[in-house]
């Protein structure tokens, strides 16, 4: 039960870490600080998808355990 709550919190920490990332890219576009926006783009796109996804799975896997829990 322990490791499945972990699981979840994980996933929506990840979910978090990912808006925030987005946040952090419009502010760089919006500040100008010297980035190259196709790399500035690329990797916080790859990072967004790569917490979304890794976010969604372990809240899936939770949701799962937890479903598996009960049935018993």
């Amino acid at each position: 039960m322990r490791l499945t709550r972990t699981k979840d919190t994980a996933g929506r920490f990840l979910l978090d870490i990912a808006k925030l990332v987005i946040g952090g890219v419009i502010l760089a576009g919006v500040m100008q600080q010297g980035f190259g926006y196709a790399n500035l783009y690329i990797f916080a796109g790859i990072s967004v998808l790569l917490c979304i996804v890794l976010g969604f799975l372990l809240i899936a896997q939770s949701d799962n355990e937890i479903k598996k829990e009960d049935m018993s």
